[in-house]
């Protein structure tokens, strides 16, 4: 479905942060991408959704969805895509929101923004999808303010926000580094819910590895730009071929011996 093919990313005049980045994720399929900050992970799909910051430009390589380039679409191409084909989740989905207007005004408009339909329909949508991420209380949640949320609210707002079309492909750029253990938890098994009931292929980025060898049918390893290790879950865990990804498993804390990766 989404093939990153020899993909390299510079800003500026500097040297490319990703380089010959090449990658298939499947339908339906949950890959995750771990390394240490700086690596490119967040930049790999940036590009997959045409989003890179500042001066980021694709100096090389092809990115194809569903056998199409991405480097080739228009501006309004790119705006048909975005929400209803492609979504993203951001670290911090409240960050993302506007703090003075009302959730329910920012979902009505990007619901209306992406399909045809009239403002009450479209706050039912944006209403009824924030019952399917665990919020009861979805008309309060509508009208109150995003600083009125706590933590695991906002990403839950966010991933309503993302889902709301039932796109083939979400883009989860580190969804539970902000949130504590129980929240992450609680947002992990929401993720994977949605690729039961929707069939939503999930492109992660995460720093825990423990994240990823829970929700992950493929974990990539990156570092200094580059994918230095790959494999199915069980191979990353118990097989790694990279040196360095044995120094991540390393780093990961244990409690009597024994290590939870």
């Amino acid at each position: 479905m989404l093939q990153f093919r020899n993909i390299s990313v510079a800003y500026g005049d500097g040297e490319p942060s990703l380089t010959d980045f090449t990658l298939d994720v499947a339908e339906g399929e949950i890959v995750a991408l771990v390394g240490e900050s700086g690596s490119g992970k967040t930049t790999a799909i940036r590009t997959a959704i045409g989003l890179l910051p500042g001066d980021g430009e694709v100096v090389n390589g092809d990115i194809l969805f569903n056998g199409n380039s991405l480097l080739t679409l228009s501006p309004n191409e790119w705006r048909a895509l975005r929400g209803r084909q492609i979504s993203m989740i951001f670290q911090d989905s409240g960050a993302m929101l506007n703090p003075i207007r009302r959730i329910g005004s920012q979902f009505v408009e990007y619901i209306c923004t992406h399909r045809s339909v009239q403002k009450k329909e479209a706050w039912e949508m944006g209403r009824v999808m924030l019952e399917h991420m665990g919020l009861p209380h979805s008309e309060t949640i509508m009208n109150s303010y995003i600083f009125q949320l706590s933590g695991g609210m906002r990403q839950r707002v966010g991933i309503a926000m993302a889902m709301v079309f039932q796109p083939q492909l979400l883009l989860a750029d580190e969804p539970t580094s902000a949130l504590d253990v129980t929240t992450q938890s609680q947002i992990i098994r929401q993720m994977l819910e949605l690729r039961e009931k929707y069939g939503a292929a999930i492109l992660l980025v995460t720093h825990n590895l423990g994240v990823a060898a829970y929700m992950a049918d493929r974990i990539i390893v990156m570092k200094d730009g580059c994918i230095v290790d790959q494999g199915t879950r069980e191979e990353l865990l118990h097989q790694p071929a990279a040196a360095y990804t044995r120094d991540l498993l390393d780093a990961v804390p244990s409690m009597r011996g024994k290590r939870y990766v």
